[in-house]
């Protein structure tokens, strides 16, 4: 992955140095590395494979692998960013925005017919957009997500609302982030 630094200095990082501060070879700065490479697209087919296998057949070494192709994952959480006075781009082309103060990021959740509040998170922008088009999505990797949901008050995470779909409740949640694996 490709970083620039704030002195200008442009250099490359290996996947194990995602997340740290490394020293600039031009000024001798820490710089901090992106916890995930934002230049590559969000997909995550090992987690849709696993989803669909787990749908075909609940065993519990299927069950297994869809859980630890889930924390493997980098999703998108569902947001509708409502930028003040920043540019628009027009509908269909992709756009940055950086945000300014007074912007703000409403977090797209669900209630599921528990009456549970679930974090809503998808596997891809295809996912996304076929569920719901006009929101956006925060890049995360699981953990930093399932740890959001645990700690904002949701009851669960739903990965691709739209279908096929899988509902994680809190218990579940927290037994990911604890790096407690269903037994094979």
């Amino acid at each position: 992955m490709q970083v620039k630094h704030g002195c200008g200095a442009e250099f490359a990082v290996g996947e194990d140095m995602l997340g740290q501060k490394v020293p600039c070879p031009q000024c001798g700065q820490l710089a901090d590395i992106p916890p995930m490479d934002l230049t590559r697209p969000v997909e995550n087919p090992e987690v849709v494979g696993a989803m669909e296998r787990f749908q075909k057949d609940q065993s519990r070494p299927n069950l297994r692998a869809m859980m630890e192709s889930v924390m493997k994952g980098t999703y998108l959480i569902g947001a509708n960013i409502i930028a003040r006075g920043a540019p628009e781009g027009k509908p269909g082309q992709l756009s940055w925005t950086s945000l300014r103060k007074g912007d703000e990021i409403q977090i797209v959740t669900v209630t599921n017919d528990a009456d549970q509040k679930l974090l809503v998170l998808f596997t891809d922008w295809r996912q996304l957009n076929a569920w719901k088009a006009g929101f956006s999505g925060l890049v995360s990797p699981a953990k930093d997500a399932l740890g959001f949901a645990s700690s904002n008050g949701h009851d669960g995470v739903v990965i691709n609302p739209g279908g096929p779909s899988l509902e994680l409740d809190r218990e579940q949640v927290g037994l990911l982030l604890s790096g407690q694996l269903p037994p094979p």
